[in-house]
């Protein structure tokens, strides 16, 4: 059985009496002040100032993490396969997943503030150790048990017990009642969605059209409020005329850009064309000039965002990878429509009817919602297995605690019951599903009205 945690009120008393203790123990600062005001004004003053070991809204701070590893405490202490398979052995501390941001919104101060919270928390011995997993995931953090469980008795108020051996690792509790989802890397982009995000460049014709509007309404100003020609003459005025100039370092990093769009345009588009010769044009052969002719239609048509999208590269070369898909999967379905024939890449005779033009509705166009459909089907799979897997070793690893010699996973023999749940729960949340999430803590005996509980 799981022993039993502190209630949250006796917790917080001692972290109380312990940041009390270290306070007394802390060494106190010699300052001299002047005074300025009254009949000992002109006269210095020595007053002898404590150095507390954090502030009080550090401790705050760490008050709030002791609630919420209380909190996940309680929540396993729901799960039936951890009841069944717990061993005995009590971890330094509990782990649980926390977010800068949240919780500085959560406390009104600063993610940064929050990061040095936790750097003093570490040294006070509140948190044990933290994980950090990129900034795509939550920060893991390990409370000292001496704050969470009854069965932990302090041989002193200051520092960790750490007296006893046979310690294992510390114990992997989820703190996801707390809806702190975890930052999901971006789906696949589609054309619909590079729509959405289309926002114009300032290309040169826009700078000559506000060139053009600067000089109209100066030459409408008359004589009078145009500009004094200085020893340049008319080179004065014109440069008066165009205002200040821009540095050099932005023009040239707006044209290293533009130079690297343009290669990458040239890229995608051709290799696009050459996946797409094999498996939509196996038998024809294009001239030079065909060639080209289908580059500019890939180019126009499927990449025609390229311009005018502020996007990442990552970004670009994610949906470049979901066109290549694209194409293999419309390969297939001509594969195994005989009867039909792909059209040319480009229009031949009339605009808008080559393969990969944008406002073709029967070509390259189509393929976007092919793309969305076996994205769930592979997304549905991966939940399936992951879901069949964590099934299969949860059983395993029932039968190998009732002493049965069966064939097991690494990880299942390795593995407490704890990081075991903690693995698969991880590993399903980050299938981004909701109801996948569910349907495992129903599997692991954890019931839902309890989990909503804990949030």
């Amino acid at each position: 059985m799981f022993p039993q945690p502190l209630s949250l009120r006796k917790a917080r008393r001692h972290w109380h009496d312990f940041y009390n203790f270290l306070l007394s123990k802390s060494e106190t600062k010699q300052l001299t002040r002047l005074i300025k005001r009254g009949t000992r004004a002109g006269t210095q003053q020595v007053v002898y100032v404590p150095q507390k070991p954090f502030s009080a809204s550090c401790k705050d701070t760490g008050a709030l993490l002791i609630k919420r590893a209380l909190d996940a405490v309680h929540q396993l202490r729901q799960v039936q396969f951890l009841q069944e398979g717990h061993e005995g052995g009590l971890s330094e501390g509990v782990v649980i997943e926390v977010n800068c941001v949240e919780l500085g919104k959560k406390r009104s101060l600063s993610d940064r503030t929050m990061r040095t919270h936790i750097a003093q928390l570490m040294d006070a011995g509140l948190i044990i150790a933290k994980y950090f997993h990129g900034w795509r995931r939550n920060l893991e953090l390990v409370i000292s048990k001496k704050y969470l469980f009854e069965m932990v008795q302090n041989t002193q108020k200051g520092g960790l017990n750490n007296g006893g051996s046979g310690i294992c690792q510390p114990v992997c509790v989820s703190d996801y009642g707390t809806k702190l989802p975890p930052i999901q890397a971006p789906n696949r982009l589609i054309n619909t969605t590079l729509t959405n995000q289309v926002e114009k460049w300032k290309t040169p014709e826009n700078q000559e059209k506000e060139i053009s509007a600067r000089a109209g309404g100066a030459d409408a100003a008359g004589d009078e409020a145009a500009p004094k020609m200085g020893k340049q003459g008319a080179g004065g005025r014109l440069k008066a005329l165009l205002g200040p100039k821009a540095p050099a370092k932005i023009i040239r990093q707006q044209s290293a850009v533009e130079a690297q769009k343009a290669r990458m345009l040239a890229l995608f588009s051709e290799e696009l064309f050459t996946k797409a010769c094999r498996m939509l044009y196996p038998r024809k052969r294009f001239t030079a000039e065909q060639y080209q002719l289908s580059l500019d239609a890939i180019a126009a048509g499927v990449y025609r965002h390229l311009d005018t999208t502020h996007l990442t590269l990552p970004q670009w070369q994610q949906y470049h990878a979901g066109c290549l898909e694209r194409v293999r999967l419309a390969g297939k379905w001509f594969a195994r429509h005989t009867d039909a024939e792909v059209s040319w890449p480009y229009a031949l005779y009339t605009n808008g009817l080559g393969y990969f033009d944008a406002h073709n509705p029967n070509g390259f166009i189509r393929t976007e919602q092919w793309l969305a459909e076996n994205e769930v089907k592979q997304r549905y799979r991966r939940i399936t297995t992951a879901l069949q897997a964590a099934e299969t070793e949860f059983s395993q690893f029932k039968q190998l605690q009732r002493g049965l010699k069966i064939s097991a996973t690494k990880r299942v023999k390795e593995f407490t019951a704890w990081e075991l749940y903690r693995w698969h729960e991880n590993r399903i949340r980050l299938l981004g599903r909701e109801s996948a999430l569910k349907r495992f803590y129903e599997m692991a005996g954890q019931s839902l009205a309890t989990k909503a509980a804990t949030s």
